[in-house]
């Protein structure tokens, strides 16, 4: 990128040239991208995954949750409990939650692997959930949204509004995002 190419940038994104120089040589260095490891050992497709530091967290459609490490690829544990396929996984520090065809949204500890808790409260198959702070989100077949606690697995809140599946679930500070088959996203907020 010469320096010309670099000062339109910096003028259209109103970034430091020292910032923009660091993104752009970030993004440089995906250009010449390989496979690390290929892990396996779910029984059928996998549906889900997620990444937070060392640790992946998988969801298949065996009914399975697996954590494995980025490190050396290993299979720290599988998780068992859904009794249909998990569509759906998330992670935030020791916690992570799987959102399952089964219609429920179950709460593991990374470190042990155990459930803590089971929340049952869509009436259809869960495509997607979603962790942030204290707060799971979780999107079903049943066309809503529901807005569970961490901390007790209390169902604060059910949002209606969409005509279909919602498909996919993301929280950002106050703001919470839907995608569904009614071919809409949603953009929630607090009252």
């Amino acid at each position: 990128m010469n320096i010309l190419q670099l000062n339109n940038l910096q003028s259209k994104y109103k970034l430091p040239k020292n910032l923009l120089r660091k993104i752009l040589e970030y993004t440089k260095s995906w250009e010449n991208t390989t496979i690390l490891k290929n892990l396996s050992g779910h029984t059928s497709w996998v549906n889900s995954v997620v990444i937070l530091g060392d640790i992946i967290v998988s969801g298949s459609h065996d009914n399975t949750i697996k954590i494995w490490t980025v490190r050396d690829g290993k299979c720290l544990k599988t998780l068992t409990g859904h009794n249909y396929s998990v569509s759906s996984v998330a992670i935030l520090g020791d916690i992570i939650v799987s959102g399952s065809a089964d219609t429920t949204i179950k709460i593991w500890t990374v470190r042990d692997g155990e459930c803590l808790k089971t929340l049952t409260c869509h009436n259809d198959w869960v495509n997607s959930v979603a962790i942030s702070g204290d707060i799971i989100l979780s999107g079903s077949h049943d066309s809503t949204i529901k807005i569970w606690t961490v901390r007790d697995g209390e169902c604060l809140k059910t949002l209606s509004g969409h005509i279909n599946w919602v498909n996919s679930v993301a929280i950002s500070g106050d703001f919470i995002v839907s995608g569904s088959d009614d071919r809409t996203i949603k953009i929630w907020t607090k009252n």
